[in-house]
């Protein structure tokens, strides 16, 4: 895919929700260049232990590989490890397909 030269090719951002969610908003394209950064912020959140919940929210997301697939899974596994509920909400179609076609959608979108 590639983005802009002044473009990241991934964006994120975080927000405290009610009831201690932290939302990890994902804008861009998650692959194999980007996929630790994903897994770096998320486990930042699920380490912290005192926010019982993870929502990644991935309308913004234009791209993503098997890589990003992988991070998902990890930082979903990471949280239930840690007593902190991980999922993805609002994926793009681009996600959703991936998910799909991966057998995961079930499992990470609407799993917190």
């Amino acid at each position: 895919m590639g983005a802009p030269d002044d473009e990241p090719l991934l964006a994120m951002t975080t927000a405290r929700g009610p009831g201690e969610v932290v939302t990890l908003v994902l804008a861009g394209e998650i692959d194999r260049s980007t996929a630790e950064q994903v897994v770096a912020a998320g486990t930042t959140v699920v380490a912290g232990n005192r926010n019982p919940r993870l929502v990644i929210d991935m309308a913004q997301v234009r791209f993503m590989d098997s890589t990003g697939v992988h991070a998902l899974v990890r930082l979903q596994r990471l949280g239930r490890e840690a007593g902190v509920g991980v999922e993805v909400v609002n994926p793009s179609a681009v996600v959703a397909r991936v998910l799909t076609v991966t057998g995961v959608f079930h499992v990470l979108v609407g799993a917190g």
